[in-house]
């Protein structure tokens, strides 16, 4: 339910109402451009404790969009590197060990991704055999 001081989305994000622009925003939003001016386009805010209510300016961070959605995905960042778990072996390795995509980066890291071809490629050439031997 709208008010004036706002209301919590679906989502858990909270929005008030901007007395500038005349509308209902994101207030994590709002606060970071009271602090450091309008977010660029291709920019989003973070909450750095993953609280979607803790809007505190020591809370926020203003990141890439594709780099949000990585830390939000399991990369974690290390020394400026961001490290990303792979869905197969569950090792934590850096993004340059996962193969690109037209969106995104492969689930998988490298290593798992050559193994399972490898694996897929004998599997082929055994169940190949196996038909011939039949005919």
């Amino acid at each position: 339910m709208k008010n004036k001081n706002g209301y919590i989305t679906e989502k858990g994000y909270k929005r008030i109402y901007d007395k500038n622009q005349k509308r209902y925003r994101m207030e994590h939003n709002v606060i970071w451009e009271q602090h450091y001016g309008k977010i660029l386009e291709g920019m989003q805010v973070h909450h750095i404790d993953h609280n979607k209510l803790n809007n505190d300016i020591s809370n926020l961070k203003l990141v890439d969009s594709l780099t949000h959605k990585r830390i939000h995905s399991g990369c974690i960042e290390k020394d400026g590197v961001l490290y990303k778990p792979c869905k197969k072996c569950n090792e934590l390795k850096p993004i340059d060990n996962y193969y690109k995509r037209k969106v995104g980066i492969s689930p998988w890291c490298k290593e798992c991704c050559v193994k399972n071809a490898v694996d897929n490629k004998r599997r082929r050439k055994q169940n190949g055999n196996k038909q011939e031997s039949i005919r």
